[in-house]
């Protein structure tokens, strides 16, 4: 009976110690899409050489389109990772995406009213004299949408491909970083102090890479933190150099990494 209590404890320990390492955070696969200005309404074959397509708006509607693509894009993706063929974020970022999403679908949608307005009018000196209906069944809805698909962290913790995400992490945000400085040392004379706007806008690029990190690596917050401490010392060679380094040590586990 003794033998029976004390295996009893055991597991009863087991599962209260799996109970508190059980994650606090959560991560989403995330599905963002924004109507184009490239939508086409059909295409035809002119000779051997030359196809025309005919696209859904005119210029000037596509130019709007596009300029409420630009508007919202960075607002969209901030905070988010790219990871295979996914796009992953957390919980904290999901605000920030809706809200953005939100807004871009009612610009989309008030555009679409323009032309609607615009589209009516030209089918009245056209002879055609379409109806509100009636144009709006011919005009291709414009609009953005999010999904949010919630990820099982209890497995992810469990297996490999926590080591995945967090090398995905890494790989955004090392490479993203060297790519930024390796700029700004082309640019800056050999021995020239970094002037104070670009090593504020490097300690920016930091920031912006901590959203990225969705499992809330503390490793990775600390090398961040590394590195913006040397970037505010003025240690810009000494950072690129801990960059590449990290990238070629990491080179055979990320060679893999589709971004």
């Amino acid at each position: 009976m003794a033998e029976e209590n004390t295996g009893e404890a055991f597991v009863k320990a087991q599962q209260e110690a799996q109970q508190k390492e059980k994650p606090t955070i959560q991560i989403y696969v995330v599905d963002t899409a924004i109507s184009s200005e490239n939508r086409t309404a059909g295409s035809e074959q002119d000779g051997d050489w030359k196809k025309i397509t005919t696209f859904s708006f005119p210029y000037k509607t596509r130019k709007e389109i596009q300029a409420i693509r630009m508007k919202y894009g960075a607002f969209i993706s901030y905070g988010t990772l790219k990871w295979h063929k996914t796009t992953l974020c957390s919980e904290e970022a999901r605000p920030g995406i809706e809200d953005a999403i939100k807004s871009a679908k009612a610009d989309m949608e008030k555009l679409r009213e323009e032309y609607l307005v615009q589209f009516i009018e030209t089918s009245k000196a056209e002879q055609k004299n379409y109806t509100h209906d009636e144009a709006n069944n011919l005009i291709p809805k414009l609009g953005a949408q999010a999904k949010f698909l919630p990820l099982d962290l209890n497995q992810i913790f469990k297996g490999s491909l926590y080591g995945q995400i967090t090398d995905s992490i890494k790989y955004q945000v090392y490479s993203g970083m060297f790519a930024r400085m390796e700029t700004m040392l082309k640019r800056t004379e050999e021995g020239k102090e970094l002037p104070e706007r670009s090593r504020n806008a490097l300690i920016k690029v930091i920031e912006s890479m901590r959203s990225i990190n969705v499992t809330k690596d503390e490793n990775i917050y600390k090398q961040l933190d590394a590195f913006k401490a040397q970037i505010e010392k003025g240690e810009l060679k000494e950072v690129a150099a801990s960059l590449k380094a990290e990238l070629d040590a990491g080179k055979s586990r990320w060679a893999a990494i589709e971004l």
